[in-house]
């Protein structure tokens, strides 16, 4: 029985194909394998139970973007406190480290709120803090206001 669920996602943006519009076939096939691509990134996720209540996530993202590669690895846990309630941290090495911390509760059948706060180290002697909260609506199945 496997336990843990993997994912894997690769993702291109930018793509540059205005020029595969030719009027010779020999042509439109040789550009058609030589699209430039701005940006790429490939990532793969591990998602496995600790306990009922707790859940581990690693994530590996590999970036490439203008030419400049970059890497990070995230480790985040979550812990449910009830159906309606969970929390969760995470930390997030790359560039520099950076310590989150997102909770979610569910207030009413439509009313829920979801905040998350996040501490980053950008350069060796300098925090950034950030914080913010939603406060969302589901009018129906699948409508949310937010």
């Amino acid at each position: 029985k496997q336990w843990y669920q993997r994912r894997v996602a690769i993702t291109a943006g930018e793509l540059d194909a205005s020029g595969l519009c030719y009027s010779n076939r020999d042509t439109y096939i040789t550009e058609l394998f030589n699209i430039p691509i701005n940006s790429f990134s490939i990532s793969q996720s591990v998602d496995a139970p600790l306990t009922e209540s707790n859940r581990a996530t690693v994530i590996c993202t590999a970036i490439n973007s203008d030419d400049i590669s970059t890497g990070l690895i995230q480790t985040n846990v979550r812990h449910t406190i009830s159906n309606d309630t969970w929390l969760e941290s995470g930390l997030t090495l790359g560039h520099g480290a950076t310590f989150a911390l997102t909770g979610y509760r569910k207030l009413t059948k439509y009313l829920w709120c979801h905040f998350r706060s996040q501490c980053s180290r950008i350069e060796r002697d300098y925090l950034q803090y950030s914080a913010g909260a939603t406060l969302g609506s589901n009018i129906g199945e699948n409508t949310v206001i937010k």
